[in-house]
């Protein structure tokens, strides 16, 4: 941390300072000093040459939520997907997308959360996220009322991904509901 805010100091490279300062605002989130982590990695999103710029975003995003800020975590979750699509990033651009997700199902937005869930099935092929992304997309149609394409999804999800732990949950789930 204290290497960091040496480094902003002592550098006018836009891109070094804008390094230290995702680094610093990533030691700080861990440390639970959010606000100060928030400050150093809005800089560091800020700086649109920065390739880390786009995982500034997103750990904003995760900071702003741990904040109980919705709105902005909403806003950081969308500037990380757009700059991890202009980056090429597509790892972050996912979770980016799951994060937004989440965030939306979290604030009541079903038909929002569904359509990025269903997004990231689509669109990314990640065994470990994409599989979370289905199941809770089934769910989700499932609470809409539209057991026909939640079965369809599932049978996706089961043919995608047969041993990932999100199948074997949905497995176990439509067994009790048997």
């Amino acid at each position: 941390m204290q290497a960091a805010e040496r480094v902003i100091a002592i550098t006018n490279d836009a891109l070094v300072q804008g390094r230290a300062r995702y680094y610093a605002g990533v030691s700080l989130a861990g440390m639970q000093a959010y606000d100060r982590a928030a400050s150093y990695l809005n800089q560091a999103a800020a700086v649109a040459e920065l390739p880390e710029s786009a995982h500034a975003a997103l750990k904003l995003g995760d900071v702003e939520l741990a904040r109980g800020k919705l709105p902005e975590a909403g806003r950081a979750y969308r500037t990380a997907a757009e700059k991890a699509s202009q980056l090429g990033l597509r790892d972050v651009q996912l979770e980016a997308w799951y994060s937004l997700a989440r965030l939306e199902e979290l604030n009541g937005n079903t038909d929002e959360a569904l359509r990025l869930y269903t997004a990231c099935g689509i669109l990314f092929d990640d065994s470990t996220v994409v599989p979370e992304c289905m199941y809770r997309a089934v769910l989700l149609l499932k609470k809409m009322g539209r057991d026909s394409d939640a079965g369809e999804l599932a049978r996706e999800l089961e043919k995608r991904y047969p041993d990932s732990p999100w199948t074997r949950m949905l497995r176990k789930t439509t067994a009790a509901h048997e």
